[in-house]
Parts: structure tokens; C-alpha cells; sequence
């Protein structure tokens, strides 16, 4: 993994353009919180539901 490509840098800053471009101030925006176990390994997910989809904003492996 490259040092300066990390999900801070990259991708908050774009989910926070989509919330603030798609949605208004007092419109209700819904996140989910999803832990999975996969084999030996756990997966923690964040993510906003936005016309029946799921945009991950957050995982931890």
C-alpha cells in the first residue's frame, strides 16, 4: 500500500461531497454499522444508504 493513498485522505473527503451535495440539512441520511466474520477474519463496515444502495464510508479489517 502506498503511504500517501490511505482512506482518510482519499475517500472522506469524498463521501462528505456526496452527503453535502445530495442531501439537505434537515433530510434524514441513514448508516448502517455491519460486522462479518469471514474465515478467521473480521470485517467492520460503515456505510450510508442512499436510494436503495450501500456506500461504504468505513471498513476495518
Amino acid at each position: 500500500m502506498l503511504p500517501n493513498l490511505s482512506l482518510p485522505l482519499l475517500w472522506f473527503p469524498l463521501i462528505k461531497k456526496i452527503v453535502k451535495s445530495q442531501f439537505k440539512q434537515r433530510e434524514r441520511l441513514i448508516i448502517t454499522i455491519d460486522r462479518t466474520q469471514w474465515k478467521t477474519n473480521n470485517i467492520l463496515m460503515v456505510s450510508e444508504i442512499w436510494k436503495k444502495r450501500a456506500f461504504p464510508s468505513y471498513w476495518l479489517l
